[in-house]
């Protein structure tokens, strides 16, 4: 097959989901991974075409909540793909041009790669990819520079979870990630 997909991980839902949301990320040159989340099952289409619009990859993923799912691009050749996910409700698209001679400015040396998405005005998807199997910690500041969330995980290779800090009633939001002492990426919204 194309596509060497694994299932990474279900997200961790403490955090309430209201509605279905999808987004495509790409954080290394040649995987893009797709990020669903819905309170209901849902029956999800995804289809991948090419710059001819020739369908070049398509699955269907039933759901009872949320899933992350990474397609790695590697053996397709250069070009602009669009990525369609359609649910229940809605059906969105993603353009991406992919080219495997550029590398991403975000590959980290410590070989743990960090995306935050921020959802909504209140809701943040915060991924992680480790190689390494270790122990992270994950801090969220407010905008005077207070803790408002702190917390460890041990990423076995991929987790997910989605925050919720509407009752933060913040402005701006920094996630800062680390290994062990050291701060591995920090992102500001």
């Amino acid at each position: 097959m194309i596509f060497s997909a694994l299932l990474l991980t279900v997200l961790s839902s403490a955090y309430a989901i209201e509605k279905n949301k999808i987004n495509v990320i790409s954080d290394s040159s040649a995987v893009f991974k797709i990020y669903y989340s819905t309170p209901v099952t849902s029956r999800v289409k995804i289809a991948i075409y090419n710059q001819a619009g020739e369908r070049v990859f398509q699955e269907v993923i039933r759901t009872k909540e949320s899933f992350v799912r990474p397609y790695n691009m590697k053996e397709l050749p250069n070009g602009t793909y669009t990525f369609e996910i359609s649910d229940n409700e809605e059906v969105k698209r993603f353009e991406y041009a992919y080219d495997d001679n550029v590398s991403m400015e975000n590959e980290p040396t410590s070989g743990i790669y960090v995306n935050v998405t921020q959802l909504d005005d209140a809701r943040y998807l915060l991924a992680l990819e480790n190689a390494n199997n270790e122990k992270v910690s994950v801090k969220i500041y407010n905008e005077n520079s207070d803790m408002i969330y702190s917390g460890s995980e041990l990423v076995e290779e991929q987790f997910a979870q989605l925050y919720n800090l509407k009752s933060a009633q913040t402005d701006t939001v920094t996630f800062k990630v680390y290994s062990g002492k050291e701060v591995i990426k920090e992102i500001i919204f």
